[in-house]
């Protein structure tokens, strides 16, 4: 004698947030019954085992395909932020010959430099005047060997707050003319040792970044 149950269990996955429904069939078999009795249930509990192992895997192959997904779209966001992240350098220029000193900041990245914050320090003390650059530049010479307005000629550049530094592009940021009274490597020293210059900018996507030229 065979008693037959039919029913559904469901198969929950919490994290795709829904479930599946699995057929199973309960059979009870008596023991006075032969082996003909035995295959059809046999092969009917074979076939729900092999239905509910479907539905696990279709479930497991569902969380890898988001998962996929995801790490798809983390990579693809990484590789676009690095194909326009900014990057400031400063270097000098000397040019012995015609008494000239720079010192030029570029942008050696890959995308524009929003800049966001700007600070100058001299002798470690930071510079608070309407316009720090030329205030600053006018300290260099007055601490220098030959102090006194009109002495030294000297040109500058600067970048606005939001303004962009566009990739390749490089700002003079000082430059002195004719100098006297120290050579150029002199005057450089100096601007080392006794300035120093802080900048924060911004990639396009709001990654921030610092300028130190101390660093």
């Amino acid at each position: 004698m065979i008693d037959v149950e039919f029913g559904t269990q469901p198969l929950i996955d919490t994290q795709l947030g829904s479930y599946l429904m699995v057929e199973y069939v309960l059979y009870g078999i008596s023991k006075e019954s032969g082996w003909q009795d035995w295959l059809p249930p046999i092969l009917s509990a074979i076939a729900a085992v092999m239905s509910a192992i479907a539905a696990v895997v279709s479930v497991w192959l569902a969380r890898r395909a988001i998962n996929f997904s995801s790490k798809q779209t983390e990579l693809l966001e990484t590789h676009n932020k690095l194909s326009v992240r900014p990057h400031l350098d400063g270097h000098t220029f000397f040019d012995t010959e015609k008494k000239v000193y720079k010192f030029i900041m570029t942008n050696n990245g890959a995308g524009p430099a929003i800049l966001k914050g700007s600070e100058i320090y001299f002798k470690d003390e930071l510079v608070n005047a309407p316009d720090p650059l030329v205030y600053t530049i006018e300290m260099i010479f007055d601490h220098g060997p030959n102090p006194g307005p009109g002495k030294h000629h000297y040109g500058h550049e600067s970048v606005g707050i939001d303004q962009y530094i566009i990739a390749g592009k490089s700002v003079d940021v000082f430059t002195a003319y004719d100098i006297n009274g120290e050579t150029c490597e002199e005057l450089g020293l100096r601007v080392e040792k006794d300035v120093r210059m802080v900048l924060t900018y911004e990639s396009i996507y709001g990654e921030s970044f610092t300028f130190d030229s101390r660093k």
